[in-house]
């Protein structure tokens, strides 16, 4: 769900190698940039570039340890721009 939120944030896809052995490497040892450096243009909000990073972490100890933990991240978040937004 990380790569897929990653993707649709940055409009790109998720570093990948040019073999699948490349590929594979990239997703155990590097992080990817986060998305508003990847894509500044899109002005990503930075929470929901933390929830999008937070699924993406290396150690399972630091990510989402479920699918509704991390819709529960992305419903609190949308409720927060929400109230923001009819603040403004």
């Amino acid at each position: 769900m990380g790569v897929v939120l990653y993707e649709t944030l940055t409009l790109t896809e998720h570093p990948r190698g040019e073999k699948l052995d490349e590929t594979f490497r990239k997703i155990v040892d590097e992080n990817p940039a986060p998305p508003r450096q990847r894509a500044p243009e899109r002005k990503i909000p930075p929470p929901l570039e933390a929830i999008c990073m937070k699924a993406l972490e290396k150690d399972p100890a630091n990510r989402f340890q479920s699918i509704p933990e991390m819709i529960t991240a992305l419903r609190d978040y949308r409720t927060r721009a929400l109230e923001k937004m009819s603040e403004e």
